[in-house]
């Protein structure tokens, strides 16, 4: 007993000296988005006692952006970075004994990473010229009476973060006129219109060229040129019946009752009327074509509507209306969510395009193809509710989410199919009957058809027999 307490206490002694943990409760990094890919980004290393042997481990990297050797602590880089997809990671590392068998208590860092954005992305121009002025596909049709007539919206975009150097330049300020109307955090909205005087615009083609730089390092700038014809008012109204299709990107968060498209028509449009087809989701001044919306939209249930707009119920002109994220990412996905037999799944196609980002792995189970099919990558999968991000690969601002639920439907599937055979059952059994009736009908009919003939020849033979009779002794009696 004294020889088992003095090993007892030997190893507790020992124990005691064997240490494990790092110097900081948390690490910070920060990269630049433009860092490439296999770079050493760090040595992380705990203390420990010279003779104990150390593994580590990275904690919330779904994504595998991150390599950690789980030897040296050595972390490296995997994926490229992209600031306006994820400008922060928060990873945790853990470091244990290597042996299994170890009392040492394993100990845990944080890891965040901020990423440094760089210019890499030009701006954007998108120019939405108003239904209520257009008079076919290139015609504008301008206010002879006004000094201006406001016929487009242009919306200047910039991925990087912020707005505050981007300017917008025209070629043509003697016919045409910019003006800012509002700024937000990565977009810029201006209103494009025409001069006019009080004269006819003589000039048959207008072309006019717009130009927007970010003013950055390095500047990046893009170019649109946009060639236009014009009208005067006494054109104004006339509608003709060609679709159109127009966009307008929203944020997902807005507000119920929210102007979301404005001024379809202006004093020119008389006994117009407007109407759509998406009185649940969305509702539009009858006079003005005002459109707003009606409910708080939730993006990973829906993303993308499609609304038909009637003028006058003759004129349908198609408006699509795309939920943006907060870092202003476009929805394409008009199936947002699925339910699948989790014994039959293999795969599915979510997007009818060969420009998917493909991911060697995702939530554990899946793999996104390049022609945007999931496939699953272990039989059995587990029952659940799997949220996917999707990126379009040639589109750097496209990305959206596909909610996969897959179900048990065994047990349901076979109750379906008693009751089917029950249905089955029932509806032959009935017809048997009904034939055996039937059978039955025909049969006593038949008995009774055969009955009634039997006794009209019995009468027959009774009114007979007698008259035979006496014929036969008449002649009998003669001779």
């Amino acid at each position: 007993m004294i020889f088992f307490y003095l090993i007892l206490s030997f190893s507790l002694v020992n124990s005691s000296s064997v240490y494990l943990f790092f110097e900081r409760t948390t690490i910070e990094l920060s990269l630049s988005e433009s860092i490439e890919i296999h770079s050493k980004l760090s040595s992380i290393q705990a203390q420990a006692s010279s003779s104990l042997s150390i593994v580590y481990r990275l904690h919330g990297d779904t994504d595998q952006t991150f390599f950690l050797n789980t030897q040296t602590g050595e972390l490296y880089l995997r994926k490229s970075l992209d600031y306006e997809t994820q400008p922060i990671y928060k990873l945790t590392i853990e470091a244990r004994a290597a042996t299994a068998t170890s009392i040492v208590a394993p100990c845990f860092t944080q890891l965040i990473i901020y990423i440094v954005n760089i210019n890499d992305n030009p701006p954007d121009i998108n120019l939405v010229i108003y239904p209520s002025v257009l008079y076919e596909s290139d015609i504008i049709k301008y206010d002879l009476n006004s000094p201006l007539t406001h016929f487009a919206t242009i919306y200047i975009k910039d991925l990087d973060e912020s707005t505050e150097n981007l300017t917008l330049t025209i070629n043509n300020t003697d016919d045409f006129q910019v003006q800012l109307i509002r700024r937000m955090k990565t977009s810029l909205v201006y209103i494009l219109s025409i001069r006019t005087h009080g004269q006819y615009l003589k000039q048959e083609d207008f072309y006019i060229s717009m130009n927007t730089c970010d003013n950055d390092q390095p500047l990046l700038c893009t170019n649109r040129t946009y060639r236009f014809q014009f009208r005067s008012n006494e054109y104004l109204c006339n509608l003709s019946f060609n679709q159109k299709t127009y966009i307008i990107d929203i944020d997902e968060h807005l507000p119920n009752r929210s102007l979301i498209m404005k001024k379809m028509t202006n004093k020119f449009c008389e006994n117009l009327t407007f109407s759509i087809d998406d009185n649940e989701n969305f509702s539009m001044d009858f006079q003005t074509g005002d459109l707003y919306t009606l409910k708080r939209f939730n993006r990973l249930e829906r993303s993308i509507y499609v609304i038909h707009l009637f003028i006058n119920n003759l004129r349908k002109i198609k408006i699509i209306v795309r939920l943006l994220d907060q870092f202003g990412k476009i929805p394409f996905l008009f199936n947002k969510n699925l339910v699948m037999n989790v014994e039959t799944f293999s795969t599915i196609q979510i997007f009818n395009s060969t420009f998917c980002r493909s991911q060697s792995m995702m939530e554990n189970y899946f793999q996104l193809l390049s022609n945007c099919t999931i496939r699953s990558l272990t039989k059995p999968l587990p029952q659940g509710q799997y949220l996917f991000q999707i990126e379009l690969f040639q589109h750097t601002n496209y990305r959206d989410t596909f909610l996969l639920e897959l179900r048990n439907e065994q047990i349901y599937f076979l109750a379906f199919k008693q009751l089917q055979w029950f249905v089955i059952v029932s509806i032959c059994l009935s017809m048997i009957g009904i034939l055996g009736i039937i059978l039955i009908i025909k049969y006593k009919r038949s008995r009774f058809n055969q009955v009634k003939y039997s006794l009209k020849q019995q009468q027959q033979k009774k009114k007979n027999v007698p008259f035979f009779s006496i014929e036969i002794i008449a002649i009998v009696h003669r001779g």
